[in-house]
């Protein structure tokens, strides 16, 4: 007992007295950012699928080379973090923190999951459609709960473990296809499109709790640590896209159109705001932005591609609101409420006169 009050001593004087402690940056932001925020992710997840799926050409496969695309948009999130990090320092040099020293070398480690993760997006759009990806994507939140629990120490109460499998439960249902005249063309390429989100899932989540450790873990500015984050991302793709090798006669722009841009964009965009999302929430928050995220994403595709919707689809919804629910809501005001329930229910009960017990 003496050696654990000693630890939970030293632990609050690390914590709050030491100057080079970084202080919790969730406590730095107010309701209203974190909900600007992610209400940003949102839009930009749907967008990036749409953007993508829209891309195809011919609506079959893609004019231009995905890991170019990748490159790319590495590229560009490099060139905003480095003009927002520059503007920053120009505004407030004292509090902008720059730190560079060996601790730089662990955004590798990311940078190089993050790689892997980028090229295997536009794998999986071309096995599903906007909607199907994006459930699928979802997946992610299981693997995030787990690794988030295990390695950042992070405990999660029970009833938020439900929701988490009310999610995934949800995202099953409303992938079900209940039409049966497009079953062999779709169970083609279906279940490869099913084995690349799995893969694609461990690397995102693996790359975005090491990445929210590195953010959280430094007091250094979160420009700063996206430059770093995108330099190693862009070498890794130059690393893939000079050992890839081209076909004859074919540029590293050929089939650059207007919305391949526009994936461009959309993607570095995406990566400056997830960034803020992992620093100022975590990684589980960000899952269930990509969660809600689906309404918009399906809405996108119906009006733009012709995607129909199908019954289970509204049941999925339904079991995702749940599990939004079941994980955000504070388990003290769910416990209030049982109360509430339970002492109106016995207040409205008579008792029988004693004559009729």
């Amino acid at each position: 007992t003496t050696c654990s009050t000693c630890r939970s001593t030293l632990h609050s004087k690390m914590t709050k007295g030491s100057p080079h402690a970084p202080s919790n940056p969730e406590q730095n932001i107010g309701p209203a950012a974190k909900a600007a925020i992610l209400v940003a992710m949102m839009v930009l997840y749907s967008l990036q699928s749409l953007l993508i799926t829209a891309s195809k050409s011919g609506g079959i496969g893609y004019s231009y080379d995905p890991n170019c695309v990748v490159l790319m948009t590495e590229l560009a999130k490099a060139v905003i973090a480095g003009i927002l990090l520059l503007q920053a320092r120009a505004e407030n040099p004292v509090s902008t923190k720059i730190t560079l020293d060996m601790n730089s070398i662990k955004f590798a480690i990311p940078a190089l999951l993050y790689a892997i993760h980028n090229n295997l997006v536009f794998l999986g759009l071309v096995y599903l459609d906007a909607p199907t990806y994006q459930l699928l994507n979802n997946i992610k939140i299981i693997g995030t709960g787990i690794l988030y629990r295990a390695f950042l120490r992070k405990p999660l109460r029970l009833v938020q473990w439900v929701g988490l499998a009310v999610l995934m439960f949800g995202q099953m249902v409303a992938t079900i296809d209940v039409s049966g005249g497009n079953a062999n063309a779709r169970s083609e390429g279906f279940m490869t499109g099913v084995m690349v989100m799995l893969v694609l899932a461990a690397m995102s989540g693996m790359a975005g709790v090491y990445n929210e450790a590195l953010l959280k873990g430094s007091s250094d500015s979160t420009h700063w640590q996206n430059l770093q984050l995108y330099i190693f991302s862009v070498l890794f793709c130059c690393i893939q896209y000079l050992f890839k090798g081209r076909a004859v006669g074919s540029g590293f722009f050929t089939g650059f159109e207007g919305m391949t841009w526009a994936v461009i964009v959309c993607s570095a965009s995406m990566g400056q705001a997830v960034s803020f999302v992992l620093k100022y929430t975590n990684n589980i928050t960000n899952r269930f932005a990509t969660a809600a995220s689906l309404m918009l994403t399906t809405l996108g595709s119906y009006l733009l591609f012709g995607t129909v919707v199908q019954a289970p689809f509204y049941i999925g919804v339904g079991l995702i609101a749940l599990a939004f629910t079941l994980y955000f809501v504070d388990s003290d005001k769910l416990g209030v409420w049982d109360y509430e329930l339970l002492t109106t229910s016995q207040e409205k009960v008579v008792p029988l006169p004693p004559s009729e017990q």
